[in-house]
């Protein structure tokens, strides 16, 4: 890896300076534009767009969050409690990348 002073977390304003973002509505959510902001995403950051899906395809909604997938994975237990049950419940909802972590820190 890299030096240990080489190493360094960007979040918060400074991810939303230096990245471009694409953003997915969300059910139940909305954000108000203006002549100003026809977007209305300005008021979040310089450079965010909404997701504007290929001709033929349709983006498939949900009201899945982070919080539903946590909540799922603590009703499969852990190994405290005689072993883990199946994490199924969140496999196709995040990365292989991400349930193995999961796998790794239970």
């Amino acid at each position: 890896g890299d030096p240990p002073e080489q190493k360094f977390l960007v979040t918060g304003d400074r991810l939303l300076r230096e990245f471009e973002f694409i953003v997915v509505t969300r059910p139940g959510y909305t954000v108000e534009n203006s002549t100003e902001d026809p977007t209305g995403l300005r008021q979040f950051g310089p450079r965010l767009s909404w997701l504007a899906m290929p001709h033929g395809m349709a983006l498939v909604e949900s009201n899945l969050s982070s919080t539903e997938v946590r909540a799922r994975i603590r009703r499969a237990g852990d190994l405290s409690n005689g072993g883990p049950r199946s994490l199924r419940s969140v496999e196709c909802l995040v990365p292989p990348g991400v349930l193995s972590y999961i796998q790794r820190q239970r």
